[in-house]
């Protein structure tokens, strides 16, 4: 299983040449996260047809891929829709506050590789789309007092979280925005 889904509010859309594009949506996991998804042309078009800042619900999954010898994971986006304010879900009537924004990201796989650092175990678990899409996902799980006995090769199922930190490149002075996939939930198969 690989599937993301993030409620929250559109703040900017960016089209690439090609028809296809990127979205920036704002939403809280704790904290302000500004994760950005890529839509097919299909999608976009649909985004760009919501009223500006529209809150929206999106669903998808992330995809793995080398760009200049790096590896970089990306979320994209196979459905959007219009989310609804409370009294909307319930009485059929557009009220004005919508149900607390969220993120989540589902995984299900078979862990390919792991490191540590101080505070992390990083997991990467290889993962296989409902279209049969397969993509190798780095996760970052906070290492627990007590470690359970994790290896490569074991099956896991993972409920995520994500971060958006922004680093600064120390060279030119550059922002760099990332999607981290943060473990909140585990279990072993």
């Amino acid at each position: 299983m690989n599937k993301f889904l993030i409620k929250g509010k559109i703040i900017s859309v960016r089209r690439l040449n090609d028809g296809r594009g990127f979205v920036t949506i704002f939403s809280k996991n704790g904290v302000n996260i500004y994760p950005q998804v890529f839509c097919s042309l299909e999608i976009l078009e649909k985004i760009e047809n919501l009223p500006y800042r529209a809150h929206v619900c999106i669903e998808g999954y992330v995809n793995s891929r080398k760009i200049n010898g790096k590896r970089v994971q990306q979320f994209v986006a196979t459905a959007v829709d219009k989310d609804v304010t409370y009294t909307e879900e319930v009485f059929g009537v557009k009220g004005k506050f919508f149900k607390p924004s969220e993120t989540y990201v589902y995984l299900s796989g078979e862990i390919v590789k792991m490191f540590d650092n101080d505070k992390y175990l990083n997991l990467v678990v290889k993962t296989r789309t409902e279209d049969g899409i397969n993509s190798s996902i780095l996760t970052s799980l906070k290492k627990p007092d007590r470690m359970p006995n994790i290896e490569i090769g074991n099956s896991i199922n993972l409920v995520c979280s994500v971060s958006t930190p922004i680093k600064k490149d120390e060279v030119n002075g550059t922002e760099q925005h990332f999607e981290d996939i943060v473990v909140l939930d585990f279990a072993m198969n």
